[in-house]
C-alpha cells in the first residue's frame, strides 16, 4: 500500500510563514546555541509550552504507531535502571530527555514529512542574512560587530564577552575564530555548516538533484565558514549527489573528478589536511596536558580528537549503558577539571554506552531509509555517513531539531505520509 503512495509524494514549494513555520524556526533557534541560555536544558520547555498552546487540537497520545510505544517504554526502562544503579533520581537528566523525545514526537506528529522541506526553507532564508551580514563583515568586522552589539542593547540579548555578538540570526565570533568565518545563525562556523549540509540534502531531494538556487546559496554559505567537518560532509553529499543521477555516464565521469578534485584541495589547504594531522597526532599529549594541568578558572572545551578520547576513557568505565546524567563519573570530574568534549558522538558513547550507540545508529539510518522510501533516492548510507561527520565534529546531537530528524521514523503518522 505504501507503494501506491510515495510515487504521489513531492516536497512543497511555497513558503509562508504561519504557525508550524514558527514552530520549526524556535526549534532551529533552539538548536543553534548562540546563547548561553541555551544550554540550559529548563529552556526546552518554552517550545514545548508554545506546541500545547498553539497546536493543542492536533496533540493526542502516541498510540497509532507501535515503535513509538516502545520508544517512550524504553526511555522510561532506562530512567529506571539508572534510578536503580546509580540509588537516586535525577530529574534534570530525566527532564530534559522527556522534553526533547516529546517535543520531537508533537513536531513529527504534527508536520509529518514537510518537517523537512519546512527546515530547508527557513535555513535558506537565514542563509542569505548570513550572507548579507558576512560581506560587510568582510568589509569591516568592527562596523558589523559594533552593529550587533547596538542590536542587542534595543532586543535585551545579554553580552556574552568581549570579542561575540549576536541577534539571534546572526552571530560575530571572533574567539577562536578569525572575521573571516561565517557563524551564521549558530555560535560556531563549524554548526553553521553542518545545518547548511542537512539543508543542501534535503534542497537536492525537492529538486531531484538538480542544482538550484537555493543549493548555491547554501554551498556559498558552506564555503564561508571554513569548517574542515562541513567540508568533509559536503564532500561526501556531492558524491551521493552523483550516485543517484540515472545517467550512468555521468556517475562514473564525476565521482572520479570529485574524489581528485577534493584531494587536491585537502592537501593544499592548511587548514583541512595540516589541522587535522595536527589534531589527530597530538590528541594523546593534549589529553594528558589538560587532565593533570586543571585549570579551575574556565572550561577548557577539548578538540574532537583528544575529546573523543576523553569519552572512550568514559566509554570503558561504563560500556553498557554509559554514565547517564552523573557526570560526577566522568574522568574530567574525577580529575577536578572543567574539561569537556567537543565530540558529539563521543559524548553519546560516553553518556549511553552501547546501548545508546547502538539506538543512535539504528534510529539515524532507519529515518533515513524511510526518509529514502518517501523521496525515491538511493544512497542511506551516504547520507548516514554525512550524519557521523556531523555528529563527530560537533555537540549537537542534543539539538531538539537533530532530535526530531533522528526520531522521524518512530512518529511519523501514515496519515502524514498520505498528506503530504
Amino acid at each position: 500500500m505504501l507503494n501506491n503512495i510515495l510515487p504521489a509524494i513531492k516536497f512543497k514549494d511555497s513558503f509562508k510563514f504561519d504557525k508550524k513555520h514558527l514552530l520549526v524556526f524556535i526549534l532551529i533557534v533552539f538548536s543553534s546555541n548562540t546563547l548561553p541560555v541555551l544550554y540550559n536544558p529548563l529552556v526546552l520547555i518554552i517550545p514545548f509550552l508554545f506546541i500545547v498552546l498553539f497546536f493543542y487540537k492536533d496533540l493526542e497520545f502516541p498510540t497509532y504507531k507501535h515503535e513509538s510505544k516502545l520508544l517512550f517504554g524504553g526511555f522510561a526502562l532506562l530512567i529506571l535502571t539508572y534510578t536503580i544503579i546509580n540509588l537516586s533520581f535525577d530529574p534534570l537528566f530525566t527532564l530534559r530527555f522527556f522534553l526533547l523525545i516529546t517535543i520531537s514526537y508533537f513536531t513529527i506528529s504534527i508536520l509529518g514529512y514537510d518537517l523537512f522541506n519546512i527546515f530547508e526553507n527557513i535555513v535558506y532564508k537565514l542563509t542569505v542574512i548570513s550572507l548579507f551580514f558576512f560581506s560587510i563583515q568582510l568589509i569591516s568586522s568592527g562596523f558589523v560587530f559594533n552593529l550587533l552589539r547596538i542590536f542587542e542593547t534595543i532586543l535585551f540579548i545579554p553580552t556574552f564577552n568581549d570579542h561575540y555578538a549576536t541577534i539571534i540570526i546572526y552571530t560575530f565570533n571572533a574567539g577562536n575564530y578569525d572575521s573571516l568565518r561565517n557563524c551564521g545563525f549558530t555560535w560556531e562556523p563549524g554548526p553553521f555548516g553542518s545545518f547548511l549540509n542537512i539543508a543542501i540534502f534535503i534542497s537536492l531531494i525537492k529538486s531531484k538533484f538538480a542544482f538550484t538556487k537555493h543549493f548555491f546559496v547554501f554551498t556559498i554559505a558552506l564555503i564561508t565558514t571554513l569548517s574542515t567537518t562541513a567540508y568533509f560532509a559536503f564532500f561526501v553529499i556531492l558524491l551521493w549527489r552523483f550516485y543517484n543521477l540515472k545517467n550512468k555516464k555521468i556517475v562514473l565521469l564525476s565521482i572520479p573528478i570529485i574524489i581528485l578534485i577534493f584531494s587536491y584541495i585537502y592537501i593544499n589547504t592548511p587548514f583541512l589536511k595540516n589541522k587535522i594531522e595536527s589534531e589527530y597526532f597530538s590528541s594523546q599529549d593534549d589529553l594528558t596536558f589538560h587532565l593533570h594541568n586543571p585549570d579551575l578558572t574556565r572550561n577548557i572545551s577539548l578538540n574532537r580528537f583528544p575529546g573523543f578520547l576523553l569519552n572512550l576513557i568514559d566509554f570503558a568505565e561504563n560500556p553498557i549503558i554509559g554514565f547517564g546524567g552523573k557526570f560526577e563519573k566522568t574522568q574530567a570530574r574525577l580529575y577536578g577539571t572543567q574539561i569537556t568534549s567537543t565530540s558529539g558522538l563521543g559524548n553519546w558513547l560516553a553518556q549511553f554506552g552501547a546501548v545508546g550507540m547502538i539506538f543512535f545508529i539504528f534510529s539515524w539510518f532507519k529515518s533515513l531509509d524511510l526518509l529514502k522510501n518517501i523521496s525515491n533516492f538511493k544512497g542511506t548510507i551516504a547520507l548516514f555517513v554525512v550524519i557521523l561527520i556531523i555528529s563527530f565534529g560537533f555537540n549537537q546531537n542534543y539539538a531538539v531539531i537533530y532530535f526530531s530528524f533522528m526520531l522521524f521514523y518512530y512518529f511519523l503518522k501514515p496519515k502524514k505520509i498520505k498528506n503530504v
